[in-house]
């Protein structure tokens, strides 16, 4: 029986669900800065501050299970509060349906509403799938950090993405 899919804003009470997506995410090696999620005390303690400043952060659910999430963190640092950072991931078997794009929008969506003035993202260059999505939606490359990550022995560039609201 397939569960429904929703994509939401994200809840303190998804912390611990979150931090496995996140967990499981990360053990691909691939997609994330990490290769672990952080112990679950520091993920809620990020979720709390996320949610206790109003920054959006939505997840996407398949039943009770949170199965990815988008959120933009402003900036803190004076001169760069108009600004926000993308993070997202969805699990692998969640790919490919349209949720990273709906997820992306929606995201873009909130910002706007926010007032924030632009996001800022940064991608794997081998993350070929991430790219496109991310250009679809309106970011432009706005440059690269050549062989920024050495993982397993590979190098990998980090691409720069950014979107003016």
């Amino acid at each position: 029986m397939a569960r429904l899919i929703k994509v939401r804003a994200a809840r303190i009470s998804d912390a611990k669900s979150l931090n496995a997506c996140f967990d499981a995410i990360a053990r691909e090696r691939a997609h994330l800065g990490r290769v672990a999620a952080p112990p679950i005390a520091q993920s809620r303690s990020y979720l709390r501050k996320l949610l206790r400043e109003k920054y959006p952060s939505l997840v996407v659910t398949e039943g009770k299970r949170i199965v990815g999430w988008c959120d933009a963190e402003p900036r803190d640092m004076e001169g760069f509060r108009h600004t926000a950072g993308l993070g997202m991931g969805l699990l692998p078997e969640m790919r490919g349906r349209g949720l990273g794009a709906r997820l992306v929008r929606a995201i873009i969506a909130l910002c706007r509403r926010r007032g924030i003035e632009k996001i800022e993202l940064q991608v794997y260059a081998s993350n070929r799938a991430a790219r496109a999505l991310y250009r679809k939606c309106g970011f432009r490359h706005e440059g690269r950090r050549v062989r920024a990550r050495k993982l397993d022995g590979k190098y990998d560039d980090v691409v720069l993405m950014g979107m003016l609201l």
